[in-house]
Formats: structure tokens, sequence, C-alpha cells
């Protein structure tokens, strides 16, 4: 091999090639850091942490819709004998859970498409949330127009 090849190749401190035999190592000891669409440093706080920090604040969101205002209301329909709206609303609060988690589930499935034969049949599962639990909820809502 020429001296440019054995350098890309990581040896043992002897000289001789042991246990990491054709193993790559970085060869350019001044590399450039990945940058981001906004222009900062791979490792930085905006890349590591935002996506937590959108997750918290939207899963914040929806503890206090479901288990605040959602129950509030549901109590104040019903000493107004609102039960119809009382269900629209409950109905469309568990909608508004259901659809983004199986749409981030079926994203997730698009990005990391590796095991086609398997994950094509995940994906037509997972679209079943969102357009039945659309659907259902639609039906709370118009059941009174339907004429038998």
């Amino acid at each position: 091999m020429d001296g440019y090849n054995e350098s890309l190749y990581s040896t043992s401190s002897s000289g001789s090639r042991g246990e990491n035999e054709g193993t790559l190592i970085d060869a350019s000891p001044h590399r450039r850091a990945q940058t981001t669409a906004w222009g900062a440093d791979e490792g930085t706080f905006v890349q590591k942490y935002l996506s937590r920090i959108v997750t918290a604040v939207l899963a914040m969101l929806l503890f206090g819709l479901v288990f605040v205002l959602l129950p509030t209301y549901a109590v104040h329909a019903a000493k107004e004998s609102r039960w119809d709206e009382t269900l629209y609303w409950s109905a469309g609060v568990f909608v508004l859970v259901a659809v983004p988690v199986s749409v981030h589930g079926i994203i997730q499935h698009l990005v990391n498409y590796y095991m086609p034969q398997v994950q094509k049949y995940v994906i037509r599962i997972l679209f079943m949330v969102p357009i039945f639990s659309i659907q259902s909820w639609f039906s709370l809502f118009y059941h009174r127009r339907v004429s038998i």
C-alpha cells in the first residue's frame, strides 16, 4: 500500500495490523463541523433540545386541555342538559390527541423506510386512526341531520 492509504487504516502501536485491520479512520485532522439549515453547529442547544421542548409544551397543552378544560366544560354543559355538546367536545379533544400521534408515527415510518415488506402494512394500519377518528367525530356532530 502507498503512504496515503496506510494512513487511512488504523494500525497497532507496533506498526503491524492487528485486530483493527481494515478499519478506516478520519484522515483529515481539520474536519469542518456539520452545519444545519439554521447555520449552527450540529451539537447546538437548539438542535439537541428543540424537539424535546416542543414536545413538552404540546404535552402540557394537551394535558391541560384533557384534564382541566374538558372536565370543566363537560360539567358546565351537563348542568344545562347539553349532552350532545359534552359528547362532541369530549370526542374532539381525543381526536386532537390521536391524529397528531398517528401522523407522527406515519411520518417516522416513511422517513425510516428500511423494511418495506412490514412497514407498508404498519403505515396502512396507522392511517386508520385519523380516518376513522375524524369520521366518527363528524358523525357525532351531524347525527341529527341523517334521515332514516
